[in-house]
């Protein structure tokens, strides 16, 4: 068994979709400042060279594996982070209930990385993160001071933000009684009157824009905001250089 870094999420949500599209949205935020005109270009050839940033691509490992792998490259590190749906009789020790593994390897940016994705995927339960899964170290709660909700994920822009995102997400919250042990304000970040007065507003786009800016603004007045913590993912390799083939001179 090879050694990684891994983490856990304490859920009985087994919908891939919406975990797999914040931890796509995660790396591409990762990625954002490092992303030039000539990085861009050489992504759309296929050559011999490794571009030092690659957005992650997926494979479905087998149906009865009940996993997915997403294969990326962050600084230079080729990466590939496997998501276990299928997993609920591991690490009971930690949690003795329902849960998604998340495993990426122990090397360069592992850990750092690993505490990204699990901030914004700890919106669906419980975060846990395992530096070293071969060491004797116990797994280490991903602390925050409050839930991590739907707005908060809009002021990451991590999920697009609009009315009809907030509609999307809290029928999804309806319909899944896995969520519905959850507040709607812990979920989404909004009282039920709220997505209501949204609901309302989608008749007219500009007045939905509105009220949606409204309160996120709001939200994280009165929330301390959400921190990916890219800054010190960075700062793992402050020496690391975009090669100079990939850089922008022009201004």
């Amino acid at each position: 068994m090879s050694v990684c870094t891994s983490g856990l999420i304490a859920t009985d949500f087994k919908n891939p979709f919406p975990m797999l599209g914040l931890v796509e949205s995660t790396l591409n935020q990762l990625m954002r400042p490092h992303w030039t005109r000539r990085l861009a270009l050489q992504a759309r050839k296929d050559g011999d060279t490794q571009p030092p940033f690659v957005r992650p691509n997926f494979s479905m490992t087998s149906p009865g594996s009940g996993s997915v792998q997403l294969h990326f490259t962050y600084k230079g590190e080729a990466r590939m982070l496997t998501l276990h749906f299928m997993c609920d009789c591991d690490h009971r020790d930690v949690h003795d209930g329902y849960k998604v593994l998340l495993s990426l390897g122990d090397s360069g940016l592992s850990r750092p990385l690993m505490k990204a994705l699990l901030l914004p995927l700890s919106i669906f339960g419980e975060a846990w993160l395992d530096e070293c899964d071969s060491d004797d170290r116990d797994h280490e709660p991903v602390h925050r001071d409050r839930k991590v909700t739907l707005m908060d994920l809009f002021a990451c822009d991590l999920v697009h933000m609009s009315q009809v995102a907030v509609q999307e997400w809290y029928r999804f919250w309806q319909s899944t009684p896995q969520l519905q042990r959850m507040h709607l304000s812990e979920f989404i970040g909004l009282t039920e009157e709220e997505v209501l007065r949204l609901e309302a507003a989608s008749g007219n786009y500009e007045d939905g824009c509105r009220l949606m800016e409204q309160l996120l603004e709001e939200y994280t007045a009165s929330m301390e905001p959400l921190s990916l913590d890219f800054a010190a993912i960075d700062a793992c390799f402050p020496d690391w250089q975009m090669p100079a083939e990939y850089q922008d001179t022009s201004d």
